[in-house]
Parts: structure tokens; sequence; C-alpha cells
């Protein structure tokens, strides 16, 4: 199947839909477009992008950033263990912690 015509066509298809629709979304590298099942149900060319998952996933993706970008992972005592791993399995710092490192960089220049 992952290498039928018909398959290929369609993703070439959803790549020129992200090309042509998303190429300045700031979330692009999170959401990639979105779900092309949804895609397709909003136009069986791909030519649109389905504007109410679009918006949905970019509130969703900007309330879950607001309410981690200053979590200091540190703080264990705060947060549940298993949350923390997660950020920190994920490479997150908090922007305490970019600043701080900022500030160790320009220190150490």
């Amino acid at each position: 199947m992952l290498e039928h015509k018909k398959y290929i066509s369609i993703l070439y298809k959803q790549k020129q839909l992200i090309k042509n629709k998303c190429s300045d979304c700031e979330w692009l590298h999170v959401c990639n477009g979105s779900c092309m099942g949804l895609n397709y149900m909003q136009n069986h060319d791909f030519t649109e992008l389905n504007t109410k998952q679009c918006e949905y996933n970019k509130r969703l993706l900007e309330g879950i950033y607001e309410r981690i970008k200053n979590i200091d992972i540190t703080r264990k005592d705060l947060y549940n263990p298993y949350f923390l791993a997660t950020l920190k399995k994920n490479c997150y710092y908090s922007l305490d912690e970019i600043y701080k490192i900022e500030e160790e960089i320009k220190n150490n220049a």
C-alpha cells in the first residue's frame, strides 16, 4: 500500500498543500499540516487545509506553550515526576533556564 501510485500521489499533494499553505506557520514543525484525512474531507484535491482543524491546532499549541514556557524542571516538588521526565526527555528548557544559559555563554565569551 505504501508504494501504491495513488498513495504516493496523495502524499505529494499533502506536501504541496503544506508548502503552499503552511510554510509561514510557527507551528508547522509540530502539526506538519494537520491530519491528511481531515484535509481530504475539506477538499479531495488537497488544495485547501481543514481551516477549523488548523485554527484548533494553533489555539491548542499556543495554550500548551503558554502553560509550560516558565516551568522550572528543577522544582521536583511542584510537578508530577512523569510530566517532568517527559519534558526532560524532549529536551525542554524553560525560558529562565535559557536566559541562564545565554548569560553563562556571554560571561565565558
